[in-house]
């Protein structure tokens, strides 16, 4: 597998939405399962969760005010900010086979994309690599 762009360049961030104050720690960090891993649609065999890429100036805003079909905030907490380095190393060292992230546009959000994790790993490795990816984020709350 390889990481798949709508461009020749991987932003610096991605953002993900936190929908439950449980989601974020005593130190205001974000806790592994925020991250609520369903099965891929594009991607047999592996397990999506879902991030905005951040490659305009405009997608923190952007995710903080996406709304669920009732009106409601979709991201009730706030949102994280995840660092493309930290997510680019663990697939370095576990393998893009293993991990990769992927840009899947849609109707009414211009900047989605997804983190994939190979869905037949055990539970351990899987929060193993959930927490590496976690190394860095930073917590923006909803005010």
């Amino acid at each position: 597998m390889s990481n798949t762009n709508t461009g020749d360049k991987f932003p610096q961030n991605y953002i993900r939405g936190i929908t439950s104050k449980t989601h974020i720690d005593a130190q205001d960090k974000l806790k592994n399962d925020a991250f609520s891993l369903k099965p891929s649609l594009l991607h047999y065999g592996y397990n999506e969760a879902s991030i905005n890429w951040e490659d305009s100036s405009d997608v923190k805003a952007f995710s903080l005010n996406q709304k669920k079909a009732s009106g409601e905030n979709m991201f009730e907490e706030g949102i994280a900010i995840l660092r493309t380095d930290i997510l680019n190393l663990c697939e370095k060292c576990h393998g893009s086979d293993v991990i990769f992230h992927s840009r899947d546009i849609l109707p009414d959000n211009p900047y989605h994309g997804n983190i994939l994790i190979k869905d037949n790993l055990d539970r351990v490795k899987k929060v193993m690599i959930l927490n590496q990816i976690l190394l860095g984020s930073e917590v923006i709350r909803r005010k």
